[in-house]
């Protein structure tokens, strides 16, 4: 079921020691490659074919400066079926609901000043009951070497958990 079912959302940034993920690997791997020693790759230093086993969870954002904003580009699949709605091409503003798009503006804001790659784990429970929760990958794309101008988004969605058998173990 798409996020923006969900009952309640829990956000928590996981130190990147934490990534376990095959398709956070292989784009962590491609990114530092590509990267050498600049503080971030540029988009064009990323070939589609290096990612093309996870493109379906990919997101590709653009950093919009004055007002700052975060545009997806393109949109795999695989998120496309997490959040429900067709998102190329607009803001994660339009992400539902309004306090989750928060959470996600203000990881971006954080990792366009930080300038440094970023893990999240976001959990929902949805309306039938299942405990959902997918990791982020979020990497910074520089043309210049200096400001953020694109970030990278690789989802790693978990298999769901139906929290009323959780409740009842606990019993």
């Amino acid at each position: 079921m798409p996020l923006g079912n969900e009952r309640s959302v829990t956000f928590r940034l996981l130190p990147m020691e934490a990534m376990t993920g095959q398709r956070h690997r292989l784009a962590m791997e491609v990114w530092a490659d590509r990267r050498g020693d600049r503080m971030a790759p540029a988009r064009r230093d990323l070939e589609p074919w290096d990612l093309k086993s996870i493109l379906p969870y990919v997101t590709l954002l653009d950093v919009i400066e004055d007002p700052l904003d975060f545009r997806c580009r393109l949109v795999g699949t695989k998120v496309r079926e997490i959040h429900g709605i067709e998102l190329t091409g607009k803001s994660v503003r339009a992400l539902g609901p309004p306090s989750y798009a928060d959470r996600v503006w203000e990881h971006l804001t954080r990792l366009i000043e930080r300038k440094e790659p970023q893990l999240c784990l976001v959990e929902y429970t949805n309306r039938d009951i299942l405990l959902r929760s997918f990791t982020v990958l979020r990497l910074p794309l520089s043309n210049d070497g200096r400001t953020v101008n694109m970030i990278l988004a690789v989802h790693e969605p978990h298999e769901p958990v139906r929290t009323g058998a959780l409740l009842r173990g606990r019993e």
